[in-house]
């Protein structure tokens, strides 16, 4: 990250940065090395692996909540968009979504999102 975001020998991230992440581990591991790095720029969830499912939801609720407990307590996600793909919708061919516009949130509001 240090090559794109370097200019004429100065780091400069921009505003907010953008992850797709799905799991706990994930997001764990992403947040630990941005913090072992000193970026504290806030994020946007740019990919969430399933549409308004219940696992992903619960699993990115619980690395939010253990990211600002244990590694960075001012750790800001300023939205999450959803991936419009159900699990296990196997009609899909190369991982495009289906769904017109993910519009339901339900299961992740339930979380916090």
């Amino acid at each position: 990250m240090q090559d794109i975001y370097t200019v004429n020998g100065t780091l400069q991230l921009p505003d907010v940065l953008e992850y797709h992440v799905d799991s706990f581990s994930k997001y764990i591991m992403l947040a630990d090395e941005l913090d072992r790095k000193g970026y504290n720029t806030p994020w946007i969830v740019g990919e969430t692996g399933y549409y308004n499912d219940t696992v992903v939801a619960q699993d990115l609720a619980l690395a939010q909540s253990y990211v600002k407990n244990y590694i960075n307590p001012t750790h800001n996600v300023l939205f999450l968009v959803q991936w419009p793909v159900e699990r296990g919708d196997t009609s899909c061919s190369g991982g495009e979504g289906k769904m017109q516009s993910p519009h339901y949130f339900s299961r992740f509001n339930a979380y916090g999102w």
